[in-house]
């Protein structure tokens, strides 16, 4: 038979017990005495060879019995070729169905070990294999995390070292590997030799899950039976690795985003605790600086994720993280609106409407998600057409659109309705209901005046209510009805934005009646100017000197920037920063504001002295304090607080650059 693979044409061998092209071994164990042999051939590919044997002295093939099993062989081939191709596509189509839901456990799971199941289930039964697992890297080691198919108790949590064993070489090398024989490695680890020889395993294939750059993780098949993997099982595992590491980038960032919200919400209590408003406004400066550059960190990688993400529903979840990021952000300048009375910049005109819409998107998963899966429903209107711009600053009202949504949301622990309706007023606000604030001093350009129309909102939930008592301690700092699940800011920080708006406020509530909260706001001179947006392809390329001591910040920020076509030049300190300046030309100074020995305000000041012309961009984590203290120098051109969109950043550098 070999004979006829190499040289693919049929033959007879009338004497097989002498033919010199007889196999001695067959020859020696069988009673053949001739032998007729024909390759399997599909347009010229070899796919085998069939022969048929004569056992009895005497007897032979003939011509005519060669033709006949020469037709039977093409015939054979061509089955044999669309079994082969059936299987293929067979194969093909649960790959892409396995695939596809994975896709979606990505985007409806963020627990992390839920679908680190999904995907071994799923290498387990498209590679046809007995048993998978997947190992997540812990520094130079591999810690296995989810097996599928054991028979034994699971060996969750056992530990590999880089270089050791089948996972340890993959780790080491960055590359897939297969055996055929995975008990016999000289390098399997006692713990592993024992975990193989009770579980039987034989064949094992293994390839690594790869996460910005790095490997993340390792992802195994194993069989027990002596049928080696192949290349086509090696490409399977690869794609279902791609989509393992997508899983575990979501989960790490939404992890730690949660992380970033649980360790404010530890600063709240302590801060509630102490009931001291200087306490609360030391503690929130350190802890805005931190937790922006903490949400710089995973606004940007969330970012990068969602540009390299191919699935929609994956660009779908990544999109999420980003909103809950800004959110946070948003939630750090609240902590710090109790430590200062600040200025937060001029008063722009403002649709109310899309400002209530964008309150409601962003509030999304806590009253009809969170809702959802406790089994009540709350439902939404809005009555807002028709009514004119008001003055105010979009960012603070949507965070105290967002407090009233939160406190809505609470007190209606059984469902029911927030409804959100508005007009153009001229009456004064009522007795004893309404507390009417002048235009905070940091804002005060001119004597504050009453206008003759206001636009009121009203936002009327239908819940519990509140008792006179409660009512008149609504606005207090630190006042709440929600025990250790309150902070008590929430109201009063809504109460600081409207008295920063020169607005009024009104609340009105009974007991089991539902409360309704009443905002007005001046009506603005102008309509709201159209908002800017840059596209990436509209930003041409340029050289940018980007300075930040944090390394986790300035790297997410230039591969951010390098995957929008600017060249970056990254400088870990001030003082690396002073020296690309002396001998490289840049287009854009980017640069931190707090950095040890030399600070951003020198490297700004170094960069207008040798070209007054360049454009210095100051990123702070300081948040609107340090901008206003900023915005006074003339080195600086434009204030940026972390954590910066990408968007953001285009139209800055768009603006700036072009500009020149």
């Amino acid at each position: 038979m070999g004979t006829v693979a190499q040289t693919r044409h049929g033959l007879i061998i009338h004497d097989y017990r002498s033919s010199p092209i007889a196999h001695p071994e067959t020859r020696a164990h069988t009673k053949i005495t001739a032998s007729l042999v024909e390759p399997l051939l599909y347009r010229d590919a070899l796919l085998g060879v069939i022969g048929v044997d004569h056992e009895t002295p005497g007897c032979t093939f003939t011509d005519r019995d060669q033709a006949i099993l020469r037709l039977f062989a093409a015939h054979a081939a061509i089955a044999i070729q669309n079994a082969q191709l059936y299987g293929e596509a067979e194969r093909r189509r649960r790959e892409a169905e396995v695939l596809a839901s994975l896709a979606q456990s990505i985007t409806a799971s963020l627990d992390l070990d839920t679908v680190l199941e999904r995907v071994t289930e799923g290498a387990k039964g498209l590679c046809d294999g007995d048993v998978s697992s997947i190992a997540l890297r812990e520094n130079d080691s591999l810690v296995f995390r989810t097996w599928a198919g054991m028979v034994t108790p699971t060996y969750t949590g056992l530990r590999i070292r880089e270089g050791q064993g089948l996972g340890g070489k993959i780790l080491a090398e960055e590359r897939p590997i297969r055996t055929a024989n995975y008990r016999a490695d000289p390098d399997i680890t006692p713990d592993f030799h024992e975990v193989a020889l009770a579980e039987r395993f034989v064949a094992a294939v293994g390839v690594p899950i790869r996460s910005e750059g790095a490997v993340a993780g390792v992802l195994f098949v194993l069989r027990r039976t002596p049928r080696p993997f192949t290349v086509v099982d090696e490409a399977v595992l690869i794609r279902l690795a791609d989509q393992a590491a997508i899983a575990i980038a979501n989960v790490r960032l939404f992890q730690s985003q949660q992380q970033a919200y649980v360790e404010l919400e530890r600063a709240q209590e302590e801060l509630v605790r102490s009931e001291k408003l200087r306490g609360l406004g030391q503690m929130a400066a350190g802890i805005a600086h931190d937790l922006n550059n903490t949400l710089a960190t995973i606004l940007g990688q969330a970012e990068l994720l969602r540009l390299r993400a191919r699935q929609p529903e994956v660009q779908e979840g990544l999109q999420t993280l980003v909103t809950a990021t800004a959110d946070g952000a948003q939630v750090v300048r609240r902590l710090g609106d109790f430590a200062r009375q600040q200025d937060r910049g001029p008063l722009n005109s403002c649709d109310l409407k899309l400002l209530v819409s964008e309150a409601l998107e962003v509030t999304r998963p806590r009253w009809r998600e969170e809702s959802q899966r406790r089994g009540i429903a709350i439902r939404t209107s809005v009555e807002l057409d028709g009514l004119p711009p008001i003055q105010g600053n979009p960012s603070e009202i949507r965070e105290a659109l967002t407090n009233l949504i939160f406190n809505a949301v609470d007190a209606m622990p059984s469902g029911g309705s927030l409804r959100f309706a508005g007009c153009v007023c001229n009456e004064a606000a009522g007795p004893g209901a309404t507390r009417p604030i002048g235009v905070s001093a940091a804002r005060r350009a001119e004597p504050v005046e009453s206008p003759s129309q206001w636009v009121e909102l009203s936002v009327s939930d239908s819940g519990i209510g509140m008792t006179d008592a409660v009512r008149r301690r609504v606005f207090d700092p630190f006042f709440t009805t929600k025990g250790l699940h309150g902070t008590g800011l929430g109201l009063s920080a809504t109460y600081g934005i409207m008295e920063r708006h020169g607005g009024q406020i009104e609340v009105a509530s009974a007991p089991g009646q539902g409360t309704t909260f009443r905002l007005r706001f001046r009506p603005a001179a102008a309509a709201a100017p159209p908002a800017l947006h840059v596209t990436p392809s509209a930003v041409p390329s340029h050289r940018i000197l980007l300075v930040d001591d944090d390394a986790a910040v300035r790297q997410t920020l230039a591969a951010l920037l390098r995957a929008s076509d600017q060249e970056v030049i990254e400088a870990d300190s001030g003082a690396a920063a002073l020296n690309w300046l002396e001998t490289t030309e840049v287009d854009l100074v980017l640069t931190d504001l707090g950095m040890p020995q030399v600070t951003g305000w020198e490297v700004a000041r170094a960069a207008k002295k040798r070209r007054p012309d360049l454009p210095v961009v100051l990123l702070t984590g300081w948040g609107e304090q340090a901008e206003v203290e900023v915005s006074e120098d003339a080195g600086v051109d434009r204030v940026l607080t972390k954590p910066v969109p990408r968007s953001t950043l285009l139209a800055v550098i768009a603006e700036l650059v072009g500009s020149r």
